[in-house]
């Protein structure tokens, strides 16, 4: 209740009791499958065929490959083509690798170690070979400026050699935390790379890399006979560490290693050299000094992380290095600094490798993590998976995996694919497929020949002109068309669902086929007066449960149900009370009502078509109220599709 302290006149808006309902999408896509290029096992929502071939990377040229057609891609395209507008995409890809590089940012001629600070590890946006050969280049705009400032440019080399930039970033530093930090920036902006910065103080411990970490290289011991390692026996070496790094601990530090008759082969020489390395005093402990046999190599290296450590060996008394080649010809010995620069050299610019494409997935574990995340996207109707027919068993566990979605969400249905090169003619023919009866799955067939976007007669004729594709994709951009030009309670099929994209049917149906397909829920794209379109509109609920036989009854309720669900969210935690039923069964009545005129249920009078109840003694009983529960009960009279339309014609006898 307001409070009235003062005399006056006081404005109050009260509601007006109307809560209008809007009507749910019906026709926004998932589509699951294998792509070359963009995020992975992320829904990311796009509108148009172009977006799919910029982020995604359009249709790939898989011929002569396992899977020679890019389902996938045909599918967006098909869906796109035939009127869809609004698709989440969802890429899917084991073993894919991004394109990578090293990029130091540190200027060649550094010194200690406060000249080098981080290098910079270029990652392509998403995993793929489309990525590689990519090239980056850091540049200098600024050392006067505090802290200095940098451009990055990304893109593709000519035949000259000369970077031909899509991407430019200006006015960049390598400064962590500042507003310009190159990391930051790129990452928030860049569609080609990320950026990691890597700064050499956080690796810790002894690395085959060596990252600061100075080491020698003996000549290649191939020829060592077992008998000169043993003549080894009582020789020593001396390993020097980091020597003449002002203030380290191991700085100088000379350790006599002496061989025994214990160590037998390389290995063995190379381990002891380790251990007594390792010991040292407890002022000069060793912990990351590694001795270690490589291609008939000794590898030794100093552990620590100073851009002068390094490794040397100088002749014991009497002398085992000679003979194990750790002196003379052959010796390669590098200071940190040299090891980490070649390591990553070049320096600047980088260009981008590695990246891998992988394969499509098979297994059911690759789709569970898709389906928990799609059970947050409400919005979604229907749901494609390109890459999977029902043929075999893995296959068949995926498809089922998202049909249990469907029946758990109860928001959307899935498009089933039939195995190619199998005709179907008969209700047999159907029963062998064993299809998962549900009121959540229709299936479409046969499959469709479309034009090959990669066949050129002249530049790739080795390339098939057209090639099969799996006739999900056109099926469901046909239901986007016509819920948007007719509304969902007309089935998407007839002679209006003229197909965008299909040069053929992989077999022929006629009159005679369909009969027998027809009555297990098989839809069919037939040739009517020269044309390819839907001629079918059945769920695979076909037997199992009657009332939802048809596609626009199924997904008519579907979008009542959610439209209803999101627009009386308001009632939550509301007085449980005559107020509050009369208030539902007012506003879910208008929206009933205005499905009504807008001819979506059967019935010329509304009380025909529509039915809303809510109200003690009608729908609930004192237990639901005191139970927290307000129940409405809403009903509707679908339009069911004009299947058989029959026309009697009788003579006429002539009357006299």
């Amino acid at each position: 209740m307001p409070i009235y302290q003062h005399p006056g006149v006081y404005i109050e808006e009260i509601p007006g009791g109307a809560r209008a309902i809007e009507s749910a999408g019906t026709s926004t896509a998932v589509i699951i499958g294998y792509a070359t290029k963009g995020p992975m096992k992320t829904p990311t929502l796009l509108f148009k065929w172009d977006q799919y071939a910029d982020q995604f990377g359009g249709i790939g040229n898989f011929f002569g490959l396992p899977k020679p057609v890019h389902y996938m891609g045909h599918a967006v395209q098909a869906f796109f083509d035939n009127g869809g507008g609004k698709a989440y995409i969802v890429r899917l890809a084991t073993g894919a690798l991004k394109s990578s590089a090293k990029l130091i940012t540190a200027p060649a001629n550094a010194t200690v170690a406060g000249d080098i600070q981080n290098y910079l590890n270029i990652k392509a946006a998403s995993e793929g070979v489309w990525a590689d050969g990519l090239a980056v280049e850091l540049s200098v705009v600024n050392t006067a400026a505090n802290p200095p400032t940098y451009r990055l440019a990304v893109g593709r080399r000519d035949q000259n050699d000369n970077l031909m930039p899509q991407e430019v970033f200006s006015d960049l530093t390598l400064v962590l935390g500042d507003r310009g930090f190159i990391a930051d920036v790129v990452n928030k902006s860049s569609g080609l790379i990320e950026v990691e910065p890597v700064a050499f103080s956080t690796i810790t411990g002894p690395q085959k890399i060596p990252f600061y970490i100075g080491r020698l290289t003996g000549a290649d011991l191939s020829t060592l006979t077992p008998t000169d390692i043993i003549g080894l026996v009582g020789r020593k070496l001396i390993v020097t560490l980091d020597a003449g790094v002002t203030g380290n601990a191991q700085s100088n530090s000379n350790i006599e290693v002496e061989l025994t008759a214990t160590e037998a082969s390389l290995a063995l020489i190379a381990a002891r050299t380790q251990v007594v390395v390792r010991g040292g005093t407890a002022t000069t402990a060793k912990s990351g000094f590694t001795a270690e046999v490589s291609q008939n190599r000794l590898v030794l290296t100093s552990g620590t992380k100073l851009p002068l450590s390094s490794v040397a060996i100088s002749a014991g008394t009497p002398d085992a290095a000679e003979a194990l080649k750790l002196t003379g010809a052959g010796v390669v010995a590098k200071t940190g600094e040299q090891s980490f620069f070649d390591t990553f050299s070049p320096k600047s610019p980088a260009t981008l490798s590695g990246g891998s494409d992988g394969l499509a997935p098979a297994s059911i574990a690759d789709y569970e993590p898709v389906f928990a995340e799609l059970r947050k996207f409400r919005d979604v109707n229907i749901v494609l998976i390109p890459d999977h027919q029902w043929a075999t068993d893995p296959s068949k566990a995926v498809i089922g995996k998202a049909r249990d979605h469907a029946e758990s969400v109860k928001t959307c249905m899935v498009l089933i694919d039939p195995p190619p090169n199998r005709e179907l003619t008969s209700e047999s023919d159907v029963a062998s497929l064993g299809l998962p009866t549900s009121i959540y799955t229709t299936l479409y067939y046969p499959w469709v020949f479309t034009a090959n976007p990669h066949y050129h007669p002249e530049l790739r004729p080795n390339l098939p002109a057209t090639y099969l594709v799996p006739p999900s994709g056109f099926a469901a951009g046909m239901w986007a068309r016509i819920d948007a030009r007719r509304g969902v309670w007309k089935a998407p099929a007839g002679l209006a669902t003229g197909l965008s994209g299909v040069a053929r049917t992989e077999f022929k149906v006629g009159n005679d086929e369909q009969d027998g397909l027809n009555p297990s829920g098989v839809n069919c794209f037939r040739t009517i007066l020269s044309e390819p379109v839907i001629w079918g509109s059945r769920t695979l609920a076909t037997k199992a449960d009657p009332e939802w036989r048809y596609v626009p009854v199924r997904r008519t309720a579907l979008m009542i149900e959610e439209s209803i669900f999101q627009g009386i969210q308001w009632a939550v935690f509301e007085p449980n009370d005559h107020n509050l039923w009369a208030s539902l069964r007012v506003n879910v009545g208008a929206f009933m009502d205005g499905l009504h005129r807008a001819g979506a249920f059967q019935g010329q009078k509304a009380s025909d078509a529509y039915f809303v109840r809510c109200g003690l003694g009608d729908t609930m009983v004192q237990g639901d109220i005191d139970g927290g529960r307000v129940i409405v009960v809403v009903g509707f009279a679908p339009l069911k599709p004009a299947e058989f339309v029959i026309v009697r014609i009788q003579q006429k006898v002539a009357q006299q």
